[in-house]
């Protein structure tokens, strides 16, 4: 069912908008009647969600055919992120601060001189102070603009 491969989708740390995927996933149900649909907030008895379809204007693909396209995308995006989990498993992907963050950000010292050996500890030695800063680098924005099964105007 729909809702229980966009629930893998969210379990497997993707950022899902459920109401936006739904809405572009229009689908001609049992009566023949094009409809999305929507999330209605409510679980059942089992813990998933339960939806509602809202008839709308058009759709070219039938509820079926999109839950089997949602079941093989998420399956291929399991396998590609196979790499992003063990990296996070090692601890290779630092944190930034979340979705609002634009610069990677962290803390520059300078160099300081190496200390000096005396015998009679009146000398006088070359004086330092570290100096600290901040470095930064703009994190990239990935991103893709879809616009399948919108309509167009004429």
């Amino acid at each position: 069912m729909r809702g229980a491969a966009i629930a893998a989708a969210v379990s497997a740390d993707f950022n899902v908008n459920e109401e936006a995927i739904l809405r572009r996933r229009p689908y001609i149900n049992r009566r023949g009647q094009a409809v999305v649909a929507i999330n209605t907030g409510q679980l059942d008895a089992k813990g998933n969600p339960i939806y509602r379809e809202r008839v709308i204007a058009n759709a070219t693909l039938r509820k079926d055919e999109w839950v089997r396209i949602d079941d093989e995308l998420i399956t291929a995006a399991r396998e590609r992120l196979v790499i992003i989990d063990d990296l996070r498993a090692a601890g290779l992907t630092p944190s930034v601060g979340g979705l609002g963050v634009l610069i990677s950000e962290w803390e520059k010292a300078s160099e300081i001189t190496d200390a000096e050996v005396t015998m009679d500890g009146e000398s006088f030695t070359d004086e330092d102070r570290q100096v600290f800063g901040i470095n930064g680098v703009p994190i990239p924005l990935i991103q893709k603009v879809s616009a399948a099964n919108t309509p167009r105007p004429h």
